[in-house]
């Protein structure tokens, strides 16, 4: 299965991706600005571009400029659309399989990590799956986390 991994800009949040004026609705000058700014990662990176046309599995970890509380989700949406602008996905809609982590905050620009993974097969959907969560959680052990926290309530 083919793969590709890069690394990009910080992404703006949906909920301020598009701006209503005059009872239009618009792509915001942040959500613009970074389009631009992931197709320029892309091109510095080599990352290829139009090398699938068969379902796709994306793994994103988002590291967050600062502490401010985010909600990881609200990412994944500007990152698909700007990843398809830039050429990288012919479009999300062929995105089967989304796995979203939150990583550690990078200051003072934030980042998020892209992995993005053929699946020929709809079975490789639980497959891919279930190898990405083992891997999470050997990197947790080892840090002594745990993926499957107790409930505060017992």
């Amino acid at each position: 299965m083919a793969t590709v991994t890069c690394e990009l800009p910080w992404p703006p949040s949906a909920n301020h991706a598009w701006r209503s004026v005059g009872g239009k609705v618009h792509r915001s000058e942040e959500y613009r600005l970074y389009k631009k700014a992931v197709g320029d990662a892309v091109l510095e990176q080599r990352v290829r571009r139009h090398w699938s046309n068969e379902r796709l599995a994306v793994g994103l970890v988002c590291h967050a400029p600062n502490r401010q509380i985010i909600d990881i989700d609200n990412r994944v949406k500007t990152v698909l659309d700007s990843l398809s602008a830039a050429g990288v996905i012919l479009d999300d809609k062929f995105v089967d399989l989304i796995v979203i982590a939150r990583g550690e905050i990078r200051a003072p620009d934030g980042c998020v990590l892209v992995h993005i993974e053929e699946m020929s097969e709809p079975s490789d959907r639980m497959a891919l799956l279930r190898t990405w969560f083992a891997g999470a959680n050997a990197e947790l052990g080892s840090a002594g986390l745990s993926a499957h926290p107790r409930s505060p309530h017992g």
